[in-house]
C-alpha cells in the first residue's frame, strides 16, 4: 500500500515466486510459477488462476492492448475507462500474451495469444513496444512479430561475419571473441525496443579481464541495420560498402549486460552491468 509506505511499513501481503516476472494486469498480478504463471488478487494475494505455459517463463515484458483483441469478445466485453495492458511472456521457445478477462462474468478468467512460429530456440530476452515485439535467442538471432496479429516480421542474425571481422580488430585478447565462434552462435542478452529502434546487446568472453559488450541497432520497419550515431542515422542512402563499415558493432571492453531498459520516449536509458 503506497499510502503507508516508509521504512518500518511492512506488506499488506507476499508470496514466494521462483522468478523476477512480476507485473500488475489489471486487479491482478502476474506472477511465475515452476510451470507457467500465476493470477493473484493485487488486494490480498489470494490466488485467481493458475495458466500452465510447460515451463517457467524467463523473460517478461508489459505493452498497451491492441484493440483488435478485446473487439473479439463482442457484446458481452465489459467496458474500460482505463487503458488496458498485455503482459508478454517467453518460455522456452514460445512467446506469448496474457491479457485481462473480457467478459462480463462472475470469474473473468485471462486470455492467452500464442506467437507464432515457435523460434525452435531458446529465447534469452524479450521486449516490446506499442505495436511489435522482439525476441533475442541463445543461438544469435533476433525475432520479430507485429503485436496485433501476431505475424512474424523478420528474423535477424545478431552477429555476422562482417561484425566478427570488425570485432576482431578491437580487442586485445582472442578469448573475448571465443563465444561468438560456438557452433550454437552468440547468446543474445537483452534487447531493447522503443518505437522503429530495436537495440541488440551480446555479451562476449567472461566476466572479468576477457569480457566485453557487443551493441548493435536496426530500424524496425526496414530491418535495417542502422549506422552510427544511431540517433542521427537519417535516409539510409550510403553505398553498401559504406554503410558496412559504419553499422559495425559498438565495442564496450570490460562488462557484461545485466538489464537494459528504456522508456518509450527515450528520455532515460537505465543499463546494468557486472
Amino acid at each position: 500500500d503506497l499510502s503507508s509506505l516508509n521504512a518500518a511499513a511492512t506488506p499488506v501481503w507476499q508470496v514466494q515466486a521462483p522468478s523476477m516476472v512480476v507485473h500488475f494486469l489489471g486487479s491482478k498480478v502476474l506472477v511465475s510459477s515452476p510451470t507457467g504463471v500465476q493470477l493473484l488478487c493485487a488486494v490480498t494475494g489470494q490466488p485467481l488462476e493458475s495458466i500452465e505455459l510447460g515451463g517457467m517463463p524467463g523473460s517478461s515484458c508489459k505493452s498497451p492492448l491492441p484493440p483488435s483483441w478485446s473487439a473479439g469478445y463482442g457484446a458481452g466485453a465489459m467496458p474500460r475507462l482505463e487503458k488496458q495492458h498485455c503482459v508478454l511472456l517467453a518460455a522456452k521457445q514460445k512467446v506469448l500474451a496474457v491479457t485481462e478477462g473480457f467478459a462480463s462474468t462472475a470469474v473473468q478468467r485471462c486470455g492467452v495469444f500464442e506467437f507464432a512460429p515457435e523460434t525452435m530456440e531458446e529465447i534469452t530476452a524479450l521486449s516490446c513496444s506499442a505495436t511489435e515485439v522482439a525476441a533475442g535467442t541463445r543461438a544469435g538471432r533476433v525475432f520479430v512479430w507485429r503485436l496485433a496479429d501476431r505475424a512474424l516480421l523478420a528474423r535477424l542474425p545478431a552477429v555476422s561475419e562482417f561484425d566478427l571481422e570488425n570485432l576482431s580488430w578491437s580487442v586485445c585478447r582472442a578469448e573475448t571473441l571465443a563465444g561468438l565462434r560456438d557452433e550454437n552462435g552468440p547468446a543474445i542478452a537483452q534487447i531493447l525496443l522503443v518505437e522503429e529502434l530495436l537495440v541488440c546487446c551480446v555479451n562476449l568472453g567472461q566476466p572479468g579481464q576477457d569480457s566485453a559488450v557487443a551493441l548493435m541497432a536496426w530500424h524496425v520497419p526496414s530491418c535495417t541495420r542502422l549506422p552510427h550515431p544511431w540517433h542521427l542515422a537519417g535516409p539510409l542512402e550510403a553505398s553498401p560498402t559504406s554503410r558496412a563499415t559504419a553499422t559495425a558493432p559498438v565495442l564496450l571492453p570490460g562488462i557484461s549486460v545485466g538489464r537494459l531498459l528504456a522508456d518509450p520516449s527515450l528520455r532515460w536509458v537505465t543499463v546494468s552491468h557486472f
